[in-house]
């Protein structure tokens, strides 16, 4: 397997990454790059970054692969969510089936908000992806 891949911008502003498959030249996996791709480099395999928990924020920068921190923001807004609603999870169903303990289940919910608010305060005044990191404690 070779040990350079082939990147690209779609057209949406994604990065699309083509991993030449055993026995497939770099010159012919080039040929799989989509005809609306833009800003097309390769790059040695270690250039993409180790974990993909900001995938959907990877930009191309002077031919360079960066996690873009605008980008990152939006995505650790989501994994915020997801798990701020993990937590509220077993404190809905109380709620919506009126079982006893709503009072408590709610107060509850009430802490859960306040925490992920000051989360994403946090993740909005971050100036890195690994302040955001830091911040989703990922």
């Amino acid at each position: 397997m070779s040990d350079q891949r082939i990147v690209f911008t779609n057209p949406d502003g994604t990065v699309g990454v083509i991993i030449p498959a055993p026995g497939i030249s770099l010159a012919r996996a080039v040929q799989d790059v989509p005809a609306t791709a833009t800003a097309e480099v390769i790059v040695d395999a270690e250039a993409l970054p180790a974990d993909r928990l900001f995938r959907a924020a990877w930009t191309l920068q002077d031919e360079a692969l960066v996690e873009c921190p605008v980008k990152s923001k939006v995505v650790a807004h989501e994994l915020r969510r997801a798990k701020r609603a993990a937590e509220f999870a077993p404190f809905d169903e109380v709620i919506a089936k009126r079982l006893p303990g709503e009072e408590e289940a709610e107060a509850e919910r009430v802490l859960i908000r306040a925490k992920y608010a000051t989360m994403q305060e946090e993740i909005d005044s971050s100036e890195s992806v690994t302040d955001i990191r830091t911040v989703l404690g990922a």
